[in-house]
C-alpha cells in the first residue's frame, strides 16, 4: 500500500492539527454512526501509539483516483477517493461510534514531513490496532455474510456507545441537512 493524495477539500480549506515530528502521535478517525444510506461523517483526534489507544484500521485498495465522494471530517466538506468511502460506509455502525485509521485521511497528505513520519510509523500503526480490515472493493452480494456487524449489536454494547455518542456529537455535529454535504 502506498500513501497518496487521495484527500481535496471540497469549498472550504481543511487544516490538519499539528503531529509534532518527535512523538509518536498519530490521528485516529472517529466514524459516525449512521444508516448505510447516510453521509459519511467522522472526527479526528491524535493520540499517543505509547499510550495504546484502541483503534481498527482498514487497508484498501486505492482504486481510480478519479472516482471520488464526498464525507464530513471534522465538520469540513473533503473529497476522498469511493474505494475509501465505501470500506467507511460497510464498517460504519448504526448505533456505535468506530475508531479507525486509514492513511489517506489521519496523514496530512500535503505535509511531506509528516507523511514521511507517519509512513515510517505504519508497521507499529497496523500492529497496534486491535484490528485490520482489509477492503478490496464493495462486496459481491452473492457471497457477502456481515460476519463483521455480528460482534456490536449486544445491549451491553449499546450502553458504552451512546455514552460515547454524548460525549462526541455535542462538538461536531454538522449543521448540514441529511444527504447535503
Amino acid at each position: 500500500m502506498s500513501v497518496g493524495p487521495s484527500i481535496k477539500a471540497g469549498n472550504c480549506e481543511y487544516q490538519y492539527q499539528h503531529i509534532e515530528q518527535q512523538s509518536r502521535d498519530i490521528r485516529i478517525l472517529i466514524l459516525l454512526p449512521g444508516n448505510r444510506d447516510d453521509d459519511i461523517r467522522c472526527v479526528t483526534q491524535i493520540v499517543s501509539l505509547d499510550a495504546s489507544p484502541a483503534y481498527e484500521a482498514i487497508s484498501y485498495a486505492w482504486g481510480d483516483p478519479q472516482d471520488t465522494m464526498p464525507i464530513l471530517l471534522d465538520g469540513h466538506r473533503l473529497i476522498v477517493m469511493k474505494s475509501l468511502e465505501s470500506a467507511m460506509r460497510h464498517l460504519r455502525q448504526p448505533h456505535c461510534p468506530l475508531h479507525v485509521w486509514a492513511d489517506a485521511l489521519c496523514i496530512d497528505q500535503q505535509n511531506t514531513d509528516e507523511k514521511n513520519h507517519q509512513v515510517s510509523m505504519m508497521g507499529d500503526i497496523y500492529s497496534a490496532a486491535s484490528r485490520v480490515y482489509i477492503w478490496l472493493g464493495k462486496p459481491d452480494p452473492m457471497f457477502y455474510k456481515p460476519w463483521w456487524r455480528k460482534c456490536v449489536h449486544k445491549r451491553k454494547r449499546k450502553a458504552s456507545c451512546s455514552q460515547a455518542l454524548r460525549s462526541i456529537l455535542p462538538l461536531h455535529q454538522s449543521k448540514r441537512p441529511k444527504g447535503q454535504l
